[in-house]
């Protein structure tokens, strides 16, 4: 009886913000320092053929470590806290919009605030009727297939890079990227498998078309999560899921890098390996620049593009999206502060949802938040995160409403 307790606890635990996000960033932290020891991925990685003239610094990777350990404790610490009423997250989210859009569009107040009350109003009207899936999930199908849509009916991202470029930080994509993460959790949850699973590899499809790995990655990883954690899903859909992802980031990456770059000489294999070091070794050089107190004061957090690290860390002439793991723009701009601040924030965040999640609904918000985190892990935490996480934690306590209503 006590084995038995135990594995249905260790179950539980897995997927606790202190187990599976550190697991997830160690991970990509080894491929990182594999990729300087493979001599196929180094080639490419360090001078004179590549960006770094060094292997990541062992200061680099103290503070990474440093900051997982503080992630951890800050989410043992959140779940002690009781999540607050959800008016004012819901301001806040309306005053974050009006300053990303600001930031990301030459647009006028008169386009912007209207934007940012809509949205605002979707959430508010969403959160009223989180009682009934029945109506949401398809509701939020299809407006993931409609922002889809707005991007496709232009061109394919995924043949086109300038086209995946210039797509990149557009309010379409950021919105599919939402709909479609959130439609894929609540699927797995609401609807039979034989229904679920096609509607799921269908939005994964759509976010493959986007020219972005990390959201089929994210729509496929949501529903894993949310489906084991209601346990809705068996061990074969599972491992169909990770073969899926695995492929994705093998051979669809590299598929993306040659269409890119015209050629590409590293195995589709060994692309994971040769990203997580490419990613980490900015990390090591923004280490570098940034210590004690940091660098930009603020201008990395607030660039929506994330174009300013490949101009202020890799001196590129033109400006090019960077990544730098999740720790990377607190560091560049606010040095060991920023690192506390990001690790404190999202393990407090984490730890807080993790533990209120009860329902179904909560349970398949808390894998999207979860899978969110997954995929910063390498890009970086961004300001349109921040609204991310905020709407879903409105919904999250909207949902906690209504069961308790």
């Amino acid at each position: 009886m006590r084995l038995i307790s135990f594995i249905k606890s260790f179950h539980r635990e897995i997927f606790s913000p202190w187990v599976a996000l550190p697991a997830v960033y160690l991970l990509f932290i080894a491929l990182a320092a594999l990729s300087y020891e493979i001599p196929s991925t180094a080639r490419f990685l360090l001078a004179p053929r590549g960006f770094f003239q060094s292997s990541p610094s062992s200061m680099s990777y103290l503070i990474t470590f440093l900051g997982i350990l503080l992630l951890i404790y800050a989410a043992l610490i959140g779940r002690r806290i009781r999540i607050m009423t959800k008016k004012p997250i819901l301001v806040a989210i309306f005053l974050l919009l009006i300053l990303t859009l600001r930031l990301a569009f030459p647009m006028s107040f008169m386009l912007i605030i209207p934007a940012s009350l809509g949205y605002a109003a979707l959430l508010w009207y969403i959160s009223k009727n989180l009682d009934n899936l029945s109506l949401l999930t398809p509701a939020a199908l299809l407006l993931a297939v409609l922002f889809s849509l707005t991007i496709l009916l232009k061109g394919i991202p995924i043949l086109e890079s300038s086209f995946r470029q210039s797509t990149a930080v557009t309010p379409s994509r950021a919105l599919f990227h939402g709909f479609a993460t959130v439609a894929a959790a609540l699927s797995i949850v609401v609807y039979p498998r034989k229904l679920a699973l096609p509607a799921i590899f269908f939005l994964a499809v759509l976010g493959i078309l986007s020219g972005f790995k990390s959201d089929a990655v994210a729509v496929l990883t949501s529903a894993v999560l949310a489906g084991l954690l209601v346990k809705k899903i068996l061990l074969k859909e599972t491992l169909l899921a990770a073969l899926s992802v695995l492929l994705i980031l093998t051979f669809l990456s590299n598929f993306i890098a040659a269409t890119a770059y015209g050629a590409w000489q590293i195995s589709p294999l060994l692309y994971m390996f040769y990203r997580a070091g490419f990613t980490f070794g900015v990390f090591s050089n923004i280490v570098d620049m940034s210590m004690p107190f940091g660098y930009l004061k603020g201008n990395a957090l607030f660039s929506v593009s994330q174009e300013i690290v490949s101009m202020e860390v890799l001196d590129y002439s033109t400006p090019h999206i960077i990544t730098s793991t999740l720790l990377g723009p607190g560091m560049l701009d606010f040095g060991l502060w920023g690192i506390a601040l990001t690790a404190v924030l999202l393990g407090l965040y984490l730890g807080a949802t993790y533990r209120a999640a009860k329902s179904k609904t909560q349970l398949a918000l808390y894998a999207v938040a979860l899978t969110h985190s997954f995929i910063l892990v390498e890009v970086g935490l961004q300001l349109t995160s921040f609204i991310f996480f905020l709407s879903l934690l409105y919904l999250f306590i909207g949902a906690g409403e209504k069961e308790a209503e």
